[in-house]
């Protein structure tokens, strides 16, 4: 279980660290929110090298993933100026499935 939750962290990290450029060169969010999601993505990626090679990090990576969906909420409302539905709950399925995999992997 930890090495398939290791290996999604990974492209999931990849892809955050994707989306905080494309944002920052689109110019929709401050400088500061991009950076802070590129770094969180930076991080997610090496808890996932981490999942991988083994180490007890099962907790981090839950409390990564919190900390991820909090700034996601966070510029959902700066983007949209209010939080819609569909920011929340949906979108929230791939940390829960993630947070699932590594809670269940590090048992």
């Amino acid at each position: 279980m930890l090495f398939l939750a290791g290996f999604a962290l990974i492209l999931y990290g990849t892809l955050g660290c994707f989306r905080a450029t494309e944002l920052l060169r689109r110019h929709t969010l401050p400088v500061a929110d991009c950076g802070a999601t590129a770094l969180l993505g930076v991080l997610l990626i090496l808890s996932g090298l981490g999942l991988l090679l083994g180490s007890p990090i099962g907790v981090l990576v839950i409390l990564l993933l919190a900390v991820w969906r909090a700034l996601a909420l966070y510029n959902a409302h700066l983007r949209y100026g209010r939080l819609r539905r569909r920011d929340v709950w949906p979108a929230a399925v791939p940390d829960l499935a993630l947070a699932a995999l590594v809670a269940l992997g590090s048992h």
